[in-house]
């Protein structure tokens, strides 16, 4: 075979990192167009060129590699003519010349480079008059950065002037090829360990990552191309921007480096940012005017506090921008930017700033050569602020790759980058967290474009006076129907009067609190009605609802009367309050006058006080006003059922003591008919559906978490129950969202708002809606401000808390002026005197077409050893899991008075998902103190009586996943098995590391104990319970075991011999454990361990299956079952027999059923219970996919291997196959112990 052989050079670092970037791709090029004014002389000219690529070795430099080699060698050509393209524009007019330089130079740019070929540098002049022409040079960045360009502008220069002249330029250059030979030897010198030391700290962690609103995330493969933006800031700003610099010991690509971190660190909200900066690479001498690639970017992090001053920031990056010029040339890019942010992207730091002067004129011979257009990508990256500085003008140039971020993000950013810039020139000073980042244009947007919601409603009227206008309209149309019974409007309104009037002979009037304790019925609405037209106030109560919680609101609220029923009375014992039973006084009531009241209120009255949970668990009561909720019917009236026809049958379906209720009942106010669903149907899925489709209810008005039990009941069909459906009341999920999209028969609304905001504040169409769950647009007369800590408002995308304010915004708290004070604040955007905002305390965001994305709690914040933790974002990513269709997760105490993270799960029909899996999934998003330390699988979340999941109902754990992150070391000695055994046992987890920490296992003080009490039993030891607290691994507690008895030679334990195989053997503490598990859930999937083997290459099919047989002749373990003998299981060993391995031949099938029929089996695999009292609790299969492609299945059940035996198996079996396949015997010797001895002796041990 002929041996190729190059002569070449090694690559510098900067060509290497680019090599492995750039795969030929074009985009990394550097460019420039030159300006020539003046009498060029055409010969000189092209021998100045001859000249320029003789002296420079980088421009007749071409690229070769070896077979196999990834880096090529750079090969330098002898030095040779070189030839440009003339092209003569002169017969032009201006425009024209213009439109085809930007033609031709973007055409150049484009064309792909041979590097093996060469030549790589492009040159053509192009001729405009008889003194102006442009020269265009294109180079691959491997030859080339920014001051190649500027350097090779100034070597033509001279050396045209040198051709005309007759002389000869001065000096030899420095040869690229040189710098790359030295910069490799200098990176292992001994004098760079100062320089190597400085980015190892720089990089010792992974930076986080960086994402900014609305960042796409793109595939693995995608291409580069990059766009930008351009920013032009008048000639003024360049001289103030130094007028700052000078003051602070500052430049000005400092200053600008400063705001761009200061603006990404507002947008993002990570505590550091991390950005590439460019540098030269010639800081020494000899190099300030050598051609070549030596700029890199180097990574400057700055760390952002709240209450950081500009100034200082700008100190610390001047700080950070010297050091790492000291030490540049010893940087080597490598993965610095966490995975999430950088693989992707494939870069290492991609967020960029480049800072560049342009430089100045040359003249040579009579003619002037002016740099005046220039690109250059030498490195990927998703973002990168580039400026140019021109004289005393400064040019902003926002490069983007399109793949992350549209171009309006863009634009956005780049009017917050100049608001920015402005401010930080007007006060240096200013707080980082203050600074100003929103432009006029957005600033509008955000507090009056998209608040723009004033709509006519009547204010001057209360509930009541409105219901007795739609009595007058329809008085005989049904209102309300409920177990059968139907009342009409006009009956509805007569029973109101009469008890209105007989609730006023108890004094009730104006503002007087009514308190209703009653059960689902049309009574309900009666009361609700009869209350506010005498003047007084309802506050709904619950009679689910404990006893002493009733207490303490009718105690709060003051009631005057309390209307309940017989039945309910005795539940009361609040004796301040007259109680009335709408049964028992029915016949007084009906002896008063059925007619209107006429009682005068002002619609700023209070309607009714509803109570929510409120801190130390007392509850707190909100006082809405009747104009609050006419605005709120109006509203919905306008988004919603305006579009829907009239009269509605609409589901009273919240509780009345829950806000959701009133806006189902104020539909009376629109002559809609309300359906009042019983109680005992709301919390069964079938049930509920049933009771829609039977009384053709037309409005579901409901949570997710009710529409979840119902789709769980019901599957899509649910969607088709009733044609109109608002869910509200806690956050939508994708999945829910998405399937109310689609469906096509439905109407679907998604309503947002607090209990102190008169029930909902914005709507949003699901069906009209794009991308993620949305709380869409603020309702008529409600205006949303999403602001950051300092009352500011937040930019479009970036999360802020959300504030309400408007017509539906609360009277307050009653009783609680400290806490109204503190939640209803002045608003600052109205010249309104009075007017409130309402601090929800809800994290959210704007999309740019103006709806809200509601994020999570601001204070729905825990702490888990020192960490802060928002246990919403470990929901969301659970979410996410493909098998995963709820998740909550709680932080509940330990015994020792701190937290640990509990996860309640409710996974997708048919699916399974072991712990550890979930675990290893979480762990690839969050650090470790985020992972929950426990897990439990629910078949349905609890939910509370409102339709939501109810947190205080989740029961204790009873799944605990252990701490994996330890190395998981079997037990070395038999103290460490006797140990590992009890935490099994007592932890009910499967398998125990010698490096487990008992407490991140899920142990308390309570089973604390109850380990040191079987371990004082088998050692005869008597070790304190504090001793599992000093040596909380199980290493650690043999290590005090075998103290305690003073030494390993004093512990005698019984050797674990061989026992007869005639009588019933028993099961292993972990057995015995794994097969109660299985009688109470059957063939629970958990508890199965199922392995796909990939093999490729020629297989050697029966040796496979004969060592798969002798594994299973070797290990009785895995021909064991576990019957029922008397009232006991027992281990039953079966004699060995041939095993027959099943083969499966897919290789005919096409990919996408071979897929979909591998998934098939696997997923049987998996689901196929096993029967513990018989055999098999072993299953193979062998999977043909190709000629030499196979996938070998192996399913078992736990009971009767691990973790560990798993790697043992997996040994032998390589041992055994290797042998059989060249006909030898099997090299292992027959097992003296098998696992059903270990079970005897451990029985035995442990008494």
């Amino acid at each position: 075979m002929e041996e190729k052989i190059i002569e070449g050079y090694r690559l510098s670092l900067q060509q290497k990192n680019l090599w492995l970037l750039q795969g030929g791709c074009p985009v990394y090029r550097a460019q420039c167009a030159i300006l020539i004014e003046g009498d060029l002389k055409p010969d000189p000219f092209g021998k100045a060129l001859e000249e320029v690529v003789g002296r420079h070795e980088i421009l007749r430099t071409t690229f070769k590699r070896l077979p196999g080699i990834d880096l090529p060698l750079q090969v330098i050509a002898e030095r040779s003519g070189i030839s440009y393209r003339e092209i003569n524009l002169e017969g032009w007019g201006p425009a024209d010349q213009e439109v085809e330089l930007e033609e031709l130079y973007q055409e150049d740019g484009l064309l792909p480079f041979n590097f093996e070929r060469g030549p790589l540098v492009r040159l053509s002049l192009l001729t405009l008059s008889e003194s102006r022409r442009v020269l265009l040079v294109t180079l691959p960045s491997q030859c080339a950065d920014g001051r190649t360009l500027e350097n090779l502008m100034g070597e033509i220069s001279r050396c045209y002037e040198a051709r005309v002249e007759g002389t000869a330029p001065a000096g030899d250059p420095v040869q690229y090829v040189d710098f790359a030979e030295w910069q490799n030897q200098a990176l292992q010198a001994e004098g760079a360990e100062e320089g190597r030391d400085y980015w190892t700290r720089q990089v010792s962690s992974v930076f986080p990552a960086l994402k900014l609103p609305f960042e796409i995330k793109p595939s693995q493969s995608m291409e580069f191309h990059p766009a930008s933006l351009r920013l032009s800031a008048v000639p003024i700003v360049v001289g103030k921007i130094e007028g700052v610099t000078r003051k602070h010991d500052a430049t000005v690509a400092a200053f600008l480096l400063a705001c761009w971190q200061t603006l990404l660190w507002r947008l993002a909200s990570g505590p550091d940012v991390v950005v590439g900066c460019l540098f030269d690479g010639r800081k020494l001498g000899p190099l300030h005017q050598a051609l070549g690639l030596f700029a890199q970017y180097l990574p400057i992090a700055c760390h952002f506090e709240a209450d950081y001053r500009f100034d200082e920031v700008l100190r610390k990056v001047g700080d950070a921008l010297r050091a790492a010029n000291e030490y540049q040339e010893y940087y080597q890019a490598r993965e610095s930017i966490s995975a999430e942010d950088g693989a992707a992207a494939g870069v290492s730091l991609p967020i960029a700033f480049e800072f560049w002067e342009c430089p100045p004129a040359v003249s040579a011979a009579d003619v002037k050569c002016t740099l005046f257009r220039q690109y250059v990508c030498t490195d990927r990256f998703k973002l990168k602020l580039s400026a140019i500085r021109v004289g005393d003008s400064l040019i902003l140039e926002v490069h983007f790759d399109p793949a992350f971020y549209p171009r309006e993000v863009i634009e956005r950013l780049s009017e917050q980058l100049e608001t920015l810039l402005r401010e930080a020139i007007r006060e240096p000073g200013v707080l980082v967290s203050r600074v100003d980042i929103l432009g006029k244009a957005e600033k509008h947007q955000l507090l009056v474009a998209w608040n723009e919601t004033k709509a006519e409603y009547p204010y001057y009227l209360t509930l009541h006076e409105l219901f007795e206008e739609q009595v007058e309209q329809a008085p005989d149309a049904i209102a309300a129907e409920f177990a059968g019974e139907q009342v009409s409007y006009g009956d509805l309104n007569r029973r109101a009067n009469r008890l209105a009037r007989f609730l006023m002979r108890f004094g009730v009037g104006c503002e007087t609190r009514v308190g209703l304790l009653l059960h689902r019925s049309t009574e309900i609405v009666e009361a609700i009605l009869a209350t506010l037209k005498a003047g007084g106030v309802y506050v709904p109560l619950d009679p689910a609802q404990p006893r002493a919680r009733l207490e303490l609101m009718l105690e709060d609220a003051r009631t005057t009367v309390v209307l309940t029923e017989q039945r309910l009375a005795g539940e009361l014992s609040h004796r301040a309050a007259r109680v009335v039973c709408l049964d028992s006084d029915r016949e007084f009531i009906a002896q008063e006058s059925e007619a209107n009241l006429g009682e005068q209120l002002s619609p700023y009255n209070l309607a009714y006080i509803i109570y929510t949970s409120g801190s130390a668990g007392r509850p707190k009561g909100v006082m809405v006003e009747h104009r609050s909720v006419v605005n709120l019917y109006r509203a919905l009236r306008r988004a919603i059922y305006s579009h829907h026809g009239s009269p509605l049958r609409v589901s009273l379906n919240a509780p009345v003591a829950f806000d959701g209720s009133v806006k189902q009942i104020i539909q009376l106010l629109g002559g809609h008919i309300l359906c009042i669903v019983p109680e005992e149907v709301r919390y069964d899925g079938q049930e509920m559906i049933s009771y829609l489709r039977s009384h053709s209810v037309d409005v579901l008005d409901c949570t997710p978490s009710q529409l979840k039990l119902m789709r769980e009941a019901n599957g899509n069909y649910t969607y088709e129950a009733a044609g109109l459906i608002l869910v509200g009341g806690e956050a939508l999920d994708g999945e829910l969202w998405d399937e109310l999209r689609a469906a096509e028969a439905l109407n679907s609304y998604n309503v947002y708002g607090p209990t102190e905001c008169t029930v909902d504040a914005t709507v949003a169409e699901v069906r009209a809606a794009k991308g993620p769950p949305t709380i869409g647009r603020p309702i008529a007369n409600t205006q949303l401000f999403l602001l950051d800590a300092l009352l500011k408002p937040v930019p479009v995308g970036v999360t802020g808390e959300l504030h309400i304010a408007g017509a539906g915004v609360a009277r307050g708290y009653l009783n609680r002026a400290d806490s109204t004070a503190e939640k209803f604040i002045p608003d600052p955007f109205s010249r309104e005197p009075g007017r409130r905002l309402y601090r929800t305390g809800d994290a959210a965001r704007y999309w740019p077409d103006g709806a809200i994305e509601y994020v999570g709690r601001l204070d729905h914040q825990v702490k888990v050893r020192g960490y802060r933790i928002e246990l919403g974002e470990i929901e969301s990513v659970l979410k996410e899991h493909t098998e995963v269709a709820e998740a909550v997760v709680v932080a509940r105490d330990d015994e020792f008075g701190g937290k640990r993270l509990v996860a309640y799960l409710v996974l997708r029909q048919h699916s399974t998902l072991p712990v550890e899996e979930l675990r290893r999934y979480l762990r690839d998003r969050f650090p470790d103190y985020m992972v929950p330390s426990a897990f439990a699988y629910l078949e349905h979340m609890p939910l509370t009586r409102n339709g939501k999941v109810d947190r205080e109902a989740l029961p204790e754990p009873g799944e605990v996943a252990p701490d994996s992150e330890q190395a998981q070391t079997a037990p070395r000695t038999l103290v460490e098995e006797i140990l590992a055994s009890i935490w099994a046992e007592v932890l009910k987890v499967e398998q125990v590391s010698v490096g487990d920490n008992f407490f991140n296992l899920g142990g308390h003080s309570l089973l604390a104990a109850q380990v040191i009490s079987r371990v004082n039993e088998a050692f005869k030891v008597d070790l304190p319970l504090r001793s599992l607290f000093d040596n909380s691994t199980v290493a650690e507690l043999a290590e005090r075991v075998r103290e305690s008895l003073g030494g390993a030679q004093q512990f005698q334990t019984p050797p674990i011999e061989r026992v007869p195989r005639d009588e019933p053997l028993p099961l292993s503490f972990a057995q015995q454990r794994l097969w109660f598990s299985d009688q109470l859930e059957p063939g629970n999937p958990a508890y199965v361990s199922t392995r796909l083997i990939q093999m490729t290459g020629r297989l050697f099919e029966a040796g496979l299956e004969q060592a798969l047989g002798e594994v299973w002749r070797r290990h009785e373990i895995l021909r064991t079952s576990f019957p029922v003998v008397g009232s006991q299981p027992v281990q039953h060993l079966s004699p060995p027999q041939r095993l027959i391995l099943p083969v499966v031949d897919l290789s005919g099938l096409s990919g996408p059923q071979r897929q979909s029929v591998g998934q098939r089996l696997f997923a049987d695999a998996v689901n196929y219970p096993f029967d513990l009292a018989r055999l098999p609790l072993m299953r193979v299969r062998l999977i043909h996919l190709g000629r030499q492609d196979r996938v070998l299945l192996v399913t078992m059940h736990h009971i009767i291997i691990d973790g560990w035996s798993i790697s043992i198996i997996s040994d032998e079996m390589n041992l055994l196959y290797e042998a059989f396949s060249i006909g030898k015997q099997s090299p292992l010797d027959d097992l003296p112990i098998q696992y059903a001895d270990f079970a005897c002796w451990q029985q035995g041990l442990q008494g």
